[in-house]
């Protein structure tokens, strides 16, 4: 089959996409592992751990929806000129009756391509704990844990996420209204630790178009239509009256200021590294303890940015502290009275007159889901 004009366009968007996460210093912070130790391949969570060179076992993030069906596509054809080793990861939330089909689908797609396949299921009973906003929250935090777990047992160096232009605006608006400070108007990185996201520069229906063109087929899952999800909301409804009644435009405005913004992201990252170091904080088990005078000294930013990386470290995921948490905790360490909060992620924090101690709570420890492989 011919390649057009727009299919050279997109792959060509895809290996800048590579090239930007082979860079050291391509993700948000080029020294950092979620853990808060030093980078190491066994960690396997620090960008020193990422690997897309020639012949690396790579595992491939698979929905059958579009985006990462077209990210599938574009590895498989990247993949023979570099020996990469695919494996694709498929993982099944169960929300909709028919999300076994979207399993089976993938499951085909990926023996049609000659790959080595692996199913994740998560538990029912998980969504029976989650609220209906922590969902989406639940649901990315499984995926990754189902992902990482996978990687470890494959031997795999990266994980190719299928994430397009439009999601990042999206994300971009989400942590603006969220009132995010400067790493979250940055967006999504091209590559963070072993996830890496070639097509940032490429737009949703470019990415359906490309497979049409290509004659391949992809499921559509019915919740992204579902208006309860505040995603949901912001793409359906909010982005398109922002761009059609009060700025024309927005979207790429928004990408204009995350670019415009990583480069002092990074710089702030490795503010927040030197500080990290200098610090020296404590792991004991779920808990993470901070020097409170060493860490009062620093300014608001670097505070609010190590109280971050913490919090980062003991949930084990993606999400970040608001800003109300973070006030109230920078609050609590400038005074001298010994305060306690909860945070997301069934994290409690401690603050008194030694320390700032972050612990995940017995509760989480206790009851939180896990994926199950199938």
């Amino acid at each position: 089959m011919n390649w057009t004009k727009a299919d050279v366009s997109i792959r060509a968007r895809f290996r800048h996409g590579i090239r930007l996460a082979r860079i050291p210093g391509g993700g948000r912070s080029g020294a950092e592992s979620s853990s808060g130790s030093s980078p190491s391949v066994r960690d396997g969570r620090s960008t020193e751990a990422t690997s897309l060179d020639d012949g690396a076992t790579i595992l491939v993030s698979v929905s059958g929806g579009a985006d990462s069906v077209a990210l599938l596509d574009l590895a498989v054809r990247e993949a023979r000129s570099r020996r990469w080793r695919l494996h694709v990861l498929h993982v099944d939330h169960g929300w909709r009756p028919d999300s076994g089909d979207d399993a089976r689908f993938v499951r085909e797609l990926a023996r049609s391509l000659g790959l080595p396949s692996s199913g994740y299921r998560i538990r029912q009973d998980a969504w029976d704990r989650s609220a209906l906003g922590s969902r989406e929250a639940t649901a990315r935090a499984l995926r990754r844990r189902a992902a990482r777990r996978l990687a470890t047992r494959i031997g795999a160096s990266a994980v190719l996420l299928g994430h397009n232009r439009d999601d990042q605006v999206e994300t971009i608006l989400l942590q603006l209204l969220r009132g995010t400070g400067l790493r979250g108007l940055v967006g999504m990185p091209p590559r963070r630790g072993i996830w890496v996201r070639p097509l940032l520069e490429v737009g949703r229906e470019e990415l359906r178009e490309y497979l049409r063109r290509r004659q391949i087929d992809w499921r559509e899952d019915s919740s992204n239509q579902d208006l309860r999800y505040l995603r949901n909301r912001l793409r359906h409804r909010l982005l398109p009256l922002i761009e059609a009644e009060i700025r024309p435009g927005a979207a790429k405005s928004l990408l204009r200021m995350a670019d415009a913004l990583r480069s002092q992201a990074l710089r702030f990252d490795r503010e927040v590294q030197d500080a990290w170091i200098a610090l020296s904080p404590e792991r004991d088990g779920e808990a993470i303890r901070l020097d409170r005078p060493k860490l009062a000294n620093y300014d608001p930013d670097l505070v609010e940015g190590i109280l971050q990386r913490a919090f980062r470290a003991v949930s084990k995921g993606p999400a970040q502290l608001g800003q109300a948490h973070l006030r109230a905790l920078e609050q609590a360490l400038r005074n001298s009275v010994p305060r306690q909060f909860d945070l997301p992620s069934g994290v409690r924090a401690f603050v008194n007159a030694r320390e700032v101690r972050l612990v995940v709570t017995a509760g989480q420890k206790r009851t939180g889901p896990r994926p199950r492989l199938t």
